[in-house]
């Protein structure tokens, strides 16, 4: 099911609400690696699109009307504020500054995430347009997919990896990822 009521999405991405499971923004932020790894649906609701998902079945919808309601008043600034909690999260559990921190994480194992056609290179490629989408700010966005494609290039990821994350990146807004 579709959620496109803008006050359940403005509710749950302010931590006012909960999403369909009950869980707020701030439980979601709360889960456990292994816990963010299973679940499918939360990265939906932690960072919504514009776009239908397959991965699952509740899950919010950005429109025009929703994004121009939170641009006319305070939430904008309330919610690019939890988007960047959420992606700090997402650092956490990619293990992002390993990168710049630690040389042994340049072992294979290291990142068993980052290998082709693995979910969670699909979930940063959303992590990054939700993020542009909600004004979370330019240096933020640089600096996640900064460290992402530094791991892809060390991991040696295809090609189809980079072209999804830069559609997320610098292709407009409302065009579609696929």
């Amino acid at each position: 099911m579709i959620i496109t009521d803008k006050k359940e999405i403005i509710d749950f991405l302010t931590n006012r609400g909960a999403d369909y499971k009950g869980r707020t923004h701030e439980v979601i932020l709360n889960f456990s690696d292994e816990e963010l790894e299973k679940c499918h649906d939360q990265i939906q609701w932690m960072f919504p699109l514009h776009e239908e998902s397959k991965f699952a079945e509740t899950y919010p919808i950005i429109t025009l009307d929703l994004m121009a309601e939170i641009r006319a008043n305070e939430e904008s600034v309330l919610i690019a504020e939890r988007m960047r909690l959420a992606m700090n999260r997402m650092l956490q559990f990619y293990k992002f500054d390993e990168v710049l921190v630690d040389e042994s994480a340049r072992r294979t194992d290291a990142w068993p995430w980052c290998m082709n056609n693995n979910h969670n290179l699909l979930r940063i490629t959303r992590i990054l347009r939700s993020a542009r989408f909600f004004g979370v700010g330019d240096i933020w966005i640089d600096d996640f997919y900064r460290k992402a494609v530094e791991i892809a290039c060390i991991r040696n990821l295809d090609m189809v990896t980079f072209k999804y994350w830069n559609k997320a990146m610098f292709d407009d807004l409302w065009e579609s990822l696929r």
